[in-house]
């Protein structure tokens, strides 16, 4: 049976859209720099962080970015608090895995004490085994490799948004599901299964596991 399920963090279980665009350009207006257009942040969440802030800065230099990264980080943890929100039932459906058994752990491209900080402030915290977050020169299939042996699991789901969570699931022979509500839409064709209503995520792993 499968019972271990891994969450992507952003656009999967956080609703990271408003608080990324306006602390980012909220950073950028600070320094006097010009500011960002909010399609061109919002198709990079999802990447690693290294990735994300290079590929979204490329016109500054590396010193450059370093400080509008740190200047991003100093602000980070307000705009979490104040407009982070969880999608809708997500929270319910996560509490129901947890309470019907299921090891659930979290795989993201965020760094750790960024994910901290949101499991700490929505009190997710305690229903997560293992988080596992940035870590340079390691992508989301090593990640799951690392939960399958830490786990002792043979095969897992793995709940996300974007492709790289469907591809990192496939290529280590576990299933995906992929939640419209994220940031993905076009690429939720590279998922396994496909939900509009994160209610759906219990009934699929519940049929699957009728089905072994």
């Amino acid at each position: 049976m499968i019972k271990n399920i891994v969450f992507d963090l952003d656009g999967t279980i956080l609703d990271t859209e408003s608080f990324i665009i306006d602390g980012i350009n909220y950073s950028l207006r600070n320094m006097d720099l010009p500011e960002k257009g909010e399609d061109e942040i919002r198709e990079k969440i999802g990447l690693q962080s290294d990735a994300f802030y290079n590929e979204l800065l490329y016109e500054y230099e590396e010193d450059e970015v370093k400080d509008i990264k740190k200047e991003i980080y100093s602000h980070k943890d307000r705009f979490i608090k104040e407009q982070g929100k969880l999608y809708d039932k997500m929270e319910d459906v996560i509490k129901s895995l947890h309470e019907k058994g299921y090891k659930l752990s979290i795989c993201s491209h965020g760094k750790i004490d960024y994910i901290e900080t949101i499991l700490e402030h929505f009190h997710l915290k305690k229903y997560f085994s293992s988080v596992k977050g940035y870590e340079k020169d390691k992508t989301k299939e090593d990640h799951l490799k690392e939960i399958m042996k830490d786990e002792n699991a043979d095969r897992l789901v793995f709940v996300g948004d974007r492709y790289i969570d469907f591809e990192a699931a496939k290529n280590t022979g576990n299933i995906s599901i992929g939640v419209t509500h994220g940031f993905g839409k076009e690429e939720l064709i590279k998922a396994d299964y496909v939900v509009d209503n994160p209610c759906e995520i219990l009934q699929i792993i519940e049929k699957l596991n009728e089905e072994m």
